[in-house]
């Protein structure tokens, strides 16, 4: 049971690291002229 639980925290936990990312993607083209991000 412990292993199932674990598991998908696991994914759960992934797949918000990747939102997040993603996330912080998008924050950082919308803003790039604020960082001066040429593309």
């Amino acid at each position: 049971m412990g292993g199932v639980v674990f598991h998908k925290n696991c994914i759960v936990t992934h797949s918000m690291v990747l939102r997040g990312i993603s996330g912080t993607l998008r924050f950082i083209e919308t803003h790039h002229d604020i960082f001066g991000i040429k593309k």
